[in-house]
């Protein structure tokens, strides 16, 4: 079972994540990002989303 800080970080990690696509998608309508820059964004969240994911599996050490 995944210890209480694992828990933690894992929502965090994912709320951090919603946080930072709706902030992307904002800043997409308000100042008109182009489509290099949205595709920064894109690859930036999905290495976050990936970090995330196999962080709390290697240090959990499976113990």
């Amino acid at each position: 079972n995944p210890t209480r800080a694992e828990k933690w970080l894992f929502t965090w990690g994912i709320a951090g994540g919603l946080i930072g696509a709706l902030l992307s998608l904002l800043a997409l309508l308000v100042f008109g990002v182009t489509a290099g820059t949205l595709s920064a964004l894109i690859v930036s969240g999905t290495l976050i989303a990936v970090a995330v994911w196999v962080y709390p599996a290697k240090s959990g050490g499976g113990g």
